[in-house]
Formats: C-alpha cells, structure tokens, sequence
C-alpha cells in the first residue's frame, strides 16, 4: 500500500482539565508527513502548568502499550511528570486498561480515528459480550 493510500492518525491532546473525551478542550495536533514533529509533542506535553514552565528539557516517553485501551495506538506523557509533581489527569488515567497508576501532566493520544471512536468501539464490544 502507498504511503498517501494511508490513513493519517489522530492526535489528541488531552489536558489535565479534561473531563470527557468528547469534548476535548484543544483541537488535535496538526502535522505534515507521517507524524508530529518531537517539537510538537514536547510542546504538547510539556506546556505550562500555574504559569510557569515546568521543565527546559520537556522530555516525552510513550507508555508501554500493554497498558493501553484498545483501540489506542500510543499514549505520550512528559517522562519527569511525576518527579515535577504534575497534576493527575483523570481522563487519561481512566484510558488504560487495567493500569492502576495515575497518569500525571497533560498527554498525547494517538488513534486512528479520535479517542471518542475508540471508546464507543470499547463500550459496543462490552455491550455484545453482557448480552
């Protein structure tokens, strides 16, 4: 298959004020090529916490994917979010699956077509093995 045959994937960014997945507070990531560039991810990641910045060095680390939902290609955090004392991000903790840590700092969530899709997926498939 061609490489503009592929469908591009979604990045979304969620906050640690985000309450619901279908009503995030910013729009995806906007990129050109095959994905985000690092810049991109560490702004989306690093941002600015109380007004300050929290770290110079914005580094970003994906989380393993065992704990993702299904569904989810790629979970990206800030890697220092816990040693800076980031806030819990609620939404993002409530994504993995089985994973009973919490997320820290705001994220990116790689899909294929938006976290929502993702979670409606989700929950029709718990709906067919109850019934």
């Amino acid at each position: 298959m061609k490489e503009e045959n592929k469908m591009k994937r979604v990045y979304e960014v969620i906050t640690t004020e985000d309450g619901n997945a279908f009503n995030l507070r910013t729009l995806p990531i906007e990129y050109e090529g095959k994905r985000p560039t690092l810049d991109q991810l560490q702004e989306a990641v690093g941002g600015k916490y109380s007004g300050e910045l929290v770290s110079t060095r914005n580094l970003i680390e994906y989380m393993p994917k065992v704990y993702l939902m299904k569904g989810m290609v790629d979970m990206i955090v800030h890697e220092e979010g816990l040693l800076l004392d980031l806030p819990a991000n609620q939404l993002a903790t409530q994504l993995l699956d089985g994973f009973y840590s919490v997320v820290v700092g705001d994220v990116v969530v790689v899909t294929d077509n938006g976290i929502a899709e993702c979670i409606r997926k989700e929950e029709e498939q718990l709906i067919e093995e109850i019934v």
